[in-house]
């Protein structure tokens, strides 16, 4: 089955590799957020790196992207639904209409193929991709019921927690393979326990605040994560054979970076929405990549930084 996978902005990359270390490949990317592949249903809600999943019911490189086109497009479409309830939802990517321009399109054809009673609030998702700069018309069906960032393990909550899937990304994205990794900043345990999913390496997290140490704890023995948590400041991190430190320190208190950045015994991977690279530099860390994504509507970078090439 031909299937659009949707993730975070700039999280393309993972999701591809993702597909690809699982033995699957991308046949598209359509960016910033999505990919076409071809997998079924099961497979693709196993994935961690996605928001959801959609089937894919016509992909079509318009000759033009114009109202008219795009509505007897749709209206093609249209006519090979079943007659149930639906619900149409856009996202449009360049300069051409808006989403609820094309929303409004796709509700009307829908009414003008089916009949007045199949629009619904609670219906069936049929969403749509344009791309405009490509002329790329996607036309898919939503699969899944809810969100897939929506962890199960996810009992113990912390006040700003950090979305799963950028927390998934990070191995994912990594330039290097790491057999030992510690968060020194765990709040509810997304990171240390998604990585641990992932890569099934030796994982470590701390916290100052015990009641995250508990939330790890009570969230990663929900996963069936093995993560070794204890209670610690990152001032005084007894750790020292860490290949990799990943972490989401609060942002609101960026002071936090430095004692992090001078406790880093070797690489570092920040999930963070400021750039550091000048403090960084200073405690012989460069950094080798950079991704840019979104955490409830703001901007917020992966960063991945290097000691063994400073040395």
């Amino acid at each position: 089955m031909k299937i659009l996978l949707t993730t975070l902005p700039g999280l393309v990359e993972a999701v591809v590799k993702e597909l690809t270390e699982k033995g699957f490949s991308a046949i598209r990317i359509v960016k910033p957020s999505h990919v076409v592949t071809e997998l079924n249903p099961k497979e693709a809600s196993k994935l961690r790196t996605i928001e959801g999943f959609s089937q894919i019911i016509q992909e079509t490189f318009l000759e033009k992207v114009e109202t008219r086109i795009i509505r007897l497009t749709l209206r093609r479409v249209f006519k090979e639904l079943e007659e149930e309830k639906y619900r149409p939802e856009a996202r449009v990517y360049g300069k051409c209409f808006n989403n609820r321009f094309l929303e409004k399109i796709a509700a009307r054809e829908l009414v003008r193929t089916l009949g007045n009673e199949v629009l619904d609030k609670e219906g069936r998702k049929i969403l749509l991709i344009l791309d405009c700069e490509n002329k790329h018309l996607l036309v898919t069906l939503k699969l899944n019921k809810k969100p897939l960032h929506l962890r199960e393990y996810y009992l113990m909550k912390h006040p700003t927690p950090l979305n799963p899937l950028i927390a998934a990304a990070i191995p994912y994205l990594s330039p290097k393979n790491y057999k030992i990794v510690y968060d020194p900043f765990t709040g509810s345990g997304t990171i240390p326990i998604e990585y641990y999913l992932i890569r099934r390496v030796k994982t470590l997290a701390s916290d100052i605040n015990k009641r995250f140490v508990k939330a790890t704890i009570v969230n990663s023995q929900k996963a069936g994560a093995h993560v070794d948590v204890f209670s610690a400041d990152v001032r005084k991190t007894p750790v020292r054979d860490i290949e990799l430190v990943t972490t989401d320190p609060p942002r609101k208190n960026p002071s936090v970076l430095k004692p992090l950045m001078k406790n880093t015994p070797n690489d570092l991977c920040l999930v963070t929405p400021y750039n550091p690279d000048k403090l960084a530099e200073k405690y012989g860390l460069k950094p080798v990549k950079k991704v840019k994504t979104r955490q409830a509507k703001k901007v917020i970078y992966i960063i991945y930084y290097m000691k063994s090439m400073c040395e």
